[in-house]
């Protein structure tokens, strides 16, 4: 028995030109598709006035020197925190039982009360 008595014959067929150029064209538009999605989203996360779910980002807006300066309640980065994380890490760090965590929650209720 020989070495190559098993192995399969290696036969190399090359593309042909037509065929490399419709791959090339394909990944092409495969590309330019992506990059254009990537280019929608990344302006309507960080340049609208808009939050990632649809909510307005900004609460007021105050002119000062013909310059427009737009506040808000939240934290600046609030929007682009992915909402369910901040839960879970919220109920792990405190505890129901914890009283120094529910006296905190008791006195910015009532600051948003008063």
């Amino acid at each position: 028995m020989g070495a190559d008595a098993g192995s399969v014959p290696h036969t190399s067929k090359k593309p042909t030109r037509s065929q490399e150029d419709s791959e090339a064209a394909e990944y092409t538009e495969k590309y330019n598709r992506y990059e254009a999605e990537y280019v929608r989203r990344v302006k309507a996360k960080y340049f609208s006035k808009k939050s990632l779910y649809g909510g307005i980002i900004f609460d007021k807006e105050i002119t000062v020197d013909d310059e427009v300066i737009r506040t808000s309640k939240d934290p600046p980065m609030k929007p682009f925190v992915d909402a369910s994380c901040l839960g879970e890490e919220h109920k792990s760090s405190t505890s129901a039982g914890d009283p120094s965590a529910n006296a905190a929650n008791r006195k910015s209720q009532s600051r948003k009360n008063g």
